[in-house]
């Protein structure tokens, strides 16, 4: 597959280095020339520089033609407008776009965009499952069903409550997309302390699911909380 991502961080690194490792051809449109080196030098990737909203930046990266087109700004128009552009300028098929409001979901999606991914939005229309555990932590299936967005909430009696993402050991086979805490999102980074009551949003491969949960409810004590 060709795949196209569009602006982004450590969301981007995440996605790189994920479809990377499968195999697939990889088109990166970044607007910050600092982000674009640092994903350039540490990802071993080429790293077009411009704003994948305008035309010209989509013909010169080499959009044309991508089987996907994932926008990740934090601005939602500036994902619209990249996504539109990409399906009806350039034949991607799919275009997935980030979104920090919610009213947004469904009005992107009836303006043509294929999937729209709303932190918020997912937490507010998640369903409640079987176990206590399951209550704490549920698997949204994403657009290819190969890998998930797992929504899981900190509790006083985890292990990484209260510790700083970078000091967690968090496992290679998953990445924390987002944080809401007090239905406020806060971009992850090393230095954030995770507080009881926060909601992780962590990407992982669907065969990867019950061992995320597992590291995500270790006790203090160093075992798992009963279900």
């Amino acid at each position: 597959m060709k795949i196209v991502v569009a602006e982004g961080s450590n969301q981007a690194a995440y996605i790189i280095d994920m479809f990377r490792s499968e195999g697939h051809e990889l088109v990166v449109i970044n607007s910050s020339h600092e982000v674009a080196e640092t994903l350039a030098v540490a990802h071993q990737v080429n790293v077009y520089f411009g704003k994948p909203w305008r035309r010209f930046a989509l013909e010169e990266a080499g959009a044309e033609g991508a089987d996907l087109f994932i926008a990740l700004s934090p601005s939602d128009m500036d994902n619209y407008a990249s996504c539109r552009m990409a399906k009806s300028l350039f034949g991607v098929k799919k275009t997935i776009c980030l979104v920090d409001n919610p009213a947004n979901v469904e009005l992107f999606k009836g303006l043509g965009i294929d999937a729209v991914i709303c932190s918020t939005y997912l937490l507010a229309n998640s369903v409640k499952s079987e176990s206590s555990l399951r209550k704490m932590i549920k698997s949204l299936a994403m657009e290819d069903e190969s890998f998930l967005m797992v929504e899981s909430t900190v509790s006083e009696e985890d292990r990484i409550a209260g510790m700083r993402i970078m000091d967690m050991g968090f496992p290679p086979y998953a990445s924390i997309a987002a944080i809401v805490r007090l239905d406020r999102m806060i971009v992850p980074n090393g230095s954030v302390d995770l507080l009881p009551g926060d909601k992780l949003y962590t990407v992982t491969a669907k065969e990867n699911e019950e061992a995320l949960m597992g590291f995500l409810k270790e006790g203090k004590d160093g075992t798992g909380q009963a279900s």
